[in-house]
């Protein structure tokens, strides 16, 4: 879509290929991501989704191309340059990704200990309005695998939501929550997306619930974006069971 940067292009890539297992799952790749504004990419049958989504995170590196983050090119080969980068995106993938020997309030507080220096009581101190609005205080002395799937699942929401970012990167949006769960956070994302500071890229199969978060929607099928096209969000949450 965008092939030169622009004051409000927060991210970027142009022309990416990115492998799996030898053969490209992205084929020519170039899209442009605006500061403050939200896309939905349509799931896909084969991985053109999830590959995309992992380009902007900064964790699927590109055969080819380039990657721009406020103007300037991603060296994916620094690998201390792309920590740093890394630590302000907030991705959210369809995986539980939690430390399974942790508690879950290690694991929400784990990166703001470590990277932001911060101690225990302070840490979860500064999370707790999240982890309050998501319903887990019960649940804080548990182990991922000792709660439900739902449980884990917006654990790493507020982690991820508790970091310094300027992206959010949300795989299968609705994976493992409840109806009124997935309401709850499509209400949390609407409100973070009027405060203009966020941009988001999310995936989802509901193009309904899509059009409600998104003002953009994408289509991506073998390798390549089929659509791109704005729809307006009506920043109302339709959600179906």
């Amino acid at each position: 879509m965008m092939s030169s940067w622009t004051d409000d292009l927060i991210m970027e890539c142009r022309d990416v290929v990115v492998l799996h297992q030898g053969r490209p799952v992205l084929d020519g790749i170039t899209l442009g991501l605006h500061a403050g504004e939200s896309v939905g990419v349509i799931e896909a049958e084969d991985l053109s989704d999830s590959f995309l989504l992992r380009l902007f995170a900064l964790i699927a590196p590109p055969a080819s191309g380039d990657v721009y983050v406020r103007g300037l090119k991603v060296d994916f080969g620094r690998v201390r340059n792309l920590l740093a980068l890394r630590k302000s995106v907030a991705y959210i993938p369809h995986t539980s990704a939690l430390i399974s020997n942790l508690t879950l309030r290690d694991n929400v507080t784990l990166f703001d200990r470590y990277h932001n220096n911060r101690k225990p009581d302070e840490a979860v101190h500064r999370a707790m309005p999240l982890l309050e609005r998501f319903d887990l205080v019960p649940y804080l002395d548990y182990r991922p695998a000792e709660v439900e799937a739902q449980h884990r699942r917006k654990t790493v929401i507020v982690r991820e939501f508790l970091k310094d970012c300027f992206l959010v990167v949300f795989e299968k949006l609705r994976r493992d929550l409840s109806v009124q769960d997935l309401k709850d956070l499509c209400d949390f994302l609407i409100e973070k997306k009027r405060d203009g500071t966020l941009t988001f890229l999310i995936s989802e199969d509901d193009e309904s619930l899509v059009r409600s978060i998104c003002e953009r929607r994408i289509e991506v099928s073998e390798g390549r974006i089929l659509k791109d096209i704005a729809t307006g969000s009506s920043e109302t949450t339709e959600v179906r069971p």
